[in-house]
């Protein structure tokens, strides 16, 4: 049988065709309302129409789409009227052949839409959409179409549009994540290097560190640390400890000289004088 006026394509071409994402042959049409002055259907017509209406099919494809209208994260509440009240038109002026082209090309919608690549892109376009501002999201969404408008394989365009979306938003958010650890990684070394430096001037301020230009970290004991009221030498010793003992001992040893000297003088005896070299040596070797 043909549809009046048009011209008829077995469904499962057109099927198949919008599957593999090919244009559809040449004088194909996509299912439209009848036109006003299409001639009055027949009784069979009629009989065949309310068959499908009240088939199990077709109500499970009705119930599936509403429910998928109903969680789908594009269209608006008002929208989702829309298309409601757009399907019950496009509906109520088909005849059957096109009620039943309707219903073929639905259910492929529908195993398109509820298919496992199809429920994760939606939950992940649902947590993106969710993400932005009303405005933001409204004008990303405007002029999206209506999915009665949407043929099977422009809807298989749209889910790898999505994926495609999704796979660069996520490629995006690692190479953000992966810059963020190493950015708080420079800056935390950066906080544990100032930090050690604070201690450091702080040991120095405080006497318990020095700085030395021979060496690329402050010494660890001053050279002129106090210790125990004096000042540390070089070998860890009081300053000057050398030098004092060397002068205690040459004013010791001028006393004990001034002293004999005094006791010689007082005796009659002065000390003896010192005598000559050639003198001794000529004392010294017998004639």
């Amino acid at each position: 049988m043909r549809c009046p006026g048009r011209r008829w394509l077995p469904p499962l071409l057109m099927v198949a065709a919008m599957l593999a994402g090919l244009p559809e042959p040449a004088g194909a049409e996509s299912p439209e309302p009848a036109a006003p002055d299409q001639p009055a259907a027949t009784t069979d017509e009629r009989v065949r129409k309310a068959e499908i209406l009240a088939s199990e099919r077709w109500r499970r494809a009705m119930f599936e789409f509403g429910e998928w209208l109903e969680i789908q994260p594009v269209y608006s509440p008002s929208q989702v009227r829309g298309i409601r009240a757009d399907l019950d038109r496009r509906v109520a002026a088909m005849s059957s052949w096109e009620v039943e082209y309707l219903l073929e090309t639905l259910d492929t919608k529908l195993r398109i839409l509820e298919s496992p690549r199809a429920i994760e892109a939606r939950e992940w376009l649902a947590r993106y959409l969710e993400a932005m501002t009303d405005r933001r999201r409204a004008d990303l969404l405007a002029g999206v179409p209506s999915v009665l408008d949407l043929s099977a394989a422009e809807l298989a365009v749209r889910l790898r549009q999505v994926e495609a979306a999704r796979q660069a938003v996520e490629a995006h958010a690692d190479r953000s994540r992966r810059t963020n650890r190493e950015t708080a990684a420079l800056v935390h070394r950066a906080r544990d290097a100032d930090a050690a430096t604070r201690r450091r001037l702080e040991r120095i301020r405080r006497g318990e560190a020095a700085f030395s230009p021979y060496r690329p970290q402050p010494v660890a004991d001053p050279p002129l640390l106090r210790r125990g009221g004096r000042s540390a030498g070089p070998d860890g010793g009081p300053v000057g400890r050398g030098l004092r003992h060397r002068r205690r001992r040459a004013v010791t040893a001028s006393t004990s000289r001034a002293r004999n000297h005094a006791v010689a003088t007082r005796r009659g005896s002065g000390p003896r004088p010192p005598v000559p070299p050639a003198e001794a040596q000529a004392v010294s070797s017998p004639p």
